[in-house]
């Protein structure tokens, strides 16, 4: 049994809706359990109707289960979706507020006969995506373990006279060995001066003696993503350094207790 498609339709009974487009890439695939691309899904207790191009169907024709049909794109994937509705003869029908886009709606709307309303949503699966099962949890403590071993790693790395975009290389190739995707975000090497911007875009600085390296680094594994910041240091710690560093971790500790 799929839970989380059970989990939806109940949502969409409180909802008083016949059915649900899906557009947010992270939802379908929490849905169908495998990790999806440019596609949209229609779910309902009728059908749930998986919608994608010729470059995925192959791909979805071997790992898409059972409780999905899928419908390959020819054309305009909204006059599709419209269709769809109209076929399935849903009355009320949701859709991500956040993903569909004001253009994309219209052009959803544009195809839909009179009696056929579109109700916009919000984050109905998110909500049913905060509870999470023992299979996300492990994967979850996988990409954690994954981060871990990277940055245990990367310290016998760190030297002199490199440049934060080799850091982020060497981590990047890393994590790949490991078993990760790729990494959940752009990875953050912010060396010297260039720890103090929170989102630091990652250069071609080269790493000096006496100063510190932040790292912000997290990794994708099946979906599920994780995100560790640390701070190394090269060679002595300044007092100025080390006095800052304290005060961001009093903070730190302050605002993890207000929690």
């Amino acid at each position: 049994m799929n839970l989380p498609l059970s989990h939806t339709y109940l949502a969409l009974k409180k909802k008083n809706l016949d059915g649900l487009i899906i557009s947010s890439e992270a939802n379908i695939s929490y849905l169908t359990g495998y990790t999806c691309r440019e596609a949209y899904l229609i779910i309902s207790q009728k059908k749930n109707i998986y919608l994608t191009d010729s470059r995925y169907i192959e791909e979805m024709k071997k790992n898409l289960p059972d409780s999905f049909t899928l419908k390959k794109i020819n054309g305009s994937v909204f006059t599709l979706i419209a269709k769809t509705c109209q076929g399935l003869k849903l009355k009320r029908v949701g859709f991500e507020e956040r993903y569909l886009a004001f253009g994309e709606y219209q052009r959803v709307k544009q195809g839909l006969p009179t009696g056929i309303s579109l109700i916009p949503t919000h984050s109905i699966i998110e909500g049913l995506r905060e509870i999470k099962t023992a299979s996300e949890i492990e994967k979850i403590k996988k990409a954690i373990q994954i981060t871990v071993k990277a940055l245990n790693f990367i310290k016998g790395f760190l030297s002199v006279g490199k440049r934060e975009t080799e850091v982020a290389g060497e981590l990047e190739r890393f994590i790949r060995y490991q078993g990760a995707s790729s990494s959940a975000f752009e990875i953050i090497i912010a060396s010297g001066p260039n720890s103090s911007y929170p989102h630091h875009i990652t250069s071609q600085r080269k790493l000096k003696n006496h100063e510190p390296v932040l790292i912000d680094l997290g990794v994708t594994y099946k979906g599920y993503k994780s995100d560790l910041t640390r701070v190394f240091f090269l060679g002595k710690i300044t007092p100025e350094i080390r006095r800052v560093y304290e005060i961001v971790l009093e903070a730190n500790k302050r605002a993890i207790q207000g929690i």
